[in-house]
């Protein structure tokens, strides 16, 4: 019988590598190691937002464009209620931080504005629909008409349109104080078109 040999160094991975580094006062190592974790997901999380958008288009194309605000409705529910609901209770700024987080997962690009009245989330570069649009993978399937989960708009992707569902829930649960404005980041031929998209959190809730 020939004898197995356990390849334990491809279990360790660069966030394991990082720690040994940091601990040894090897800091450039270190540095590195964190930088190839950070991007070491990204493939992954690529893909994913691939697979919703070709699944949507499965859907449309079997059930019917409609078909999908009601898979994305269900999703949400499914999956988001309860996040959305905790934010009856939560501090403006913990909210904001919230999303903040959720955009750096999505290797997205972002800066924030706020005065008296809002919290405004500017997304320059979207690292999901955004990152689909520009690679050309958004437009496969989208929209053929407006509707109101589709920002009343012809020509968005299926998958950017679970913001336009999202908010639409959000606002069936009482969370008025968060919008969502949706713009065509990149146009049909991967060029950016300067047009952000943005979140707006409202301090004052009803």
């Amino acid at each position: 019988m020939k004898q197995m040999i356990k390849r334990n160094e491809l279990v360790v991975g660069p966030k394991e590598r990082a720690i040994e580094a940091i601990k040894a006062g090897r800091k450039q190592e270190a540095i590195k190691c964190i930088e190839e974790f950070y991007e070491e997901f990204r493939p992954l999380h690529d893909r994913y937002g691939d697979w919703v958008q070709s699944l949507l288009g499965f859907v449309s194309d079997k059930l019917g464009e409609e078909a999908v605000e009601e898979a994305l409705y269900r999703t949400f529910m499914d999956v988001y209620k309860d996040r959305a609901i905790s934010f009856k209770d939560m501090r403006h700024e913990d909210i904001i931080r919230r999303y903040c987080q959720s955009l750096r997962s999505h290797y997205s690009k972002f800066y924030i504005e706020e005065d008296e009245e809002k919290t405004v989330i500017v997304i320059t570069y979207c690292g999901s629909g955004g990152r689909m649009q520009r690679e050309g993978k958004a437009y496969r399937k989208r929209t053929q008409k407006n509707y109101p989960w589709s920002f009343d708009q012809a020509g968005v992707s299926y998958y950017c349109c679970h913001e336009g569902v999202f908010s639409m829930a959000y606002k069936e649960l009482g969370l008025d104080f968060v919008r969502y404005e949706y713009c065509k980041q990149f146009d049909d031929g991967g060029k950016p078109t300067g047009s952000p998209c943005k979140w707006i959190f409202y301090k004052e809730r009803q």
